[in-house]
């Protein structure tokens, strides 16, 4: 169903109001088109829009793109590989030989 389709990619792309609306106009008028177990996905979905619809439209604008790199990598991340299986207990265990 196409407005089944638009208000997924409404999801998809972070247009919660959007899908919210698409999922009212939905099941208000084609409930009865969708089988039990569709019907419920569809509330579920639909749901989820409703809660998320106050949330602002995610774009480029709002994340920092530096965000990734500035993050600290964890510590197992610089340790060499032997180090890494001792700490976890691979070795021990006579994985990774």
């Amino acid at each position: 169903m196409a407005l089944e389709a638009l208000a997924d990619n409404y999801l998809k792309i972070f247009r919660y109001a959007d899908a919210a609306r698409a999922y009212e106009d939905l099941l208000a008028n084609f409930s009865g088109q969708l089988g039990k177990a569709k019907l419920q996905g569809t509330q579920d979905d639909a749901g989820v829009a409703h809660v998320l619809s106050g949330a602002p439209v995610q774009n480029d604008k709002n994340a920092r793109a530096d965000s990734i790199k500035d993050q600290k990598k964890p510590d197992w991340f610089a340790c060499d590989r032997t180090k890494c299986q001792q700490r976890e207990g691979t070795l021990a265990a006579g994985y990774g030989r």
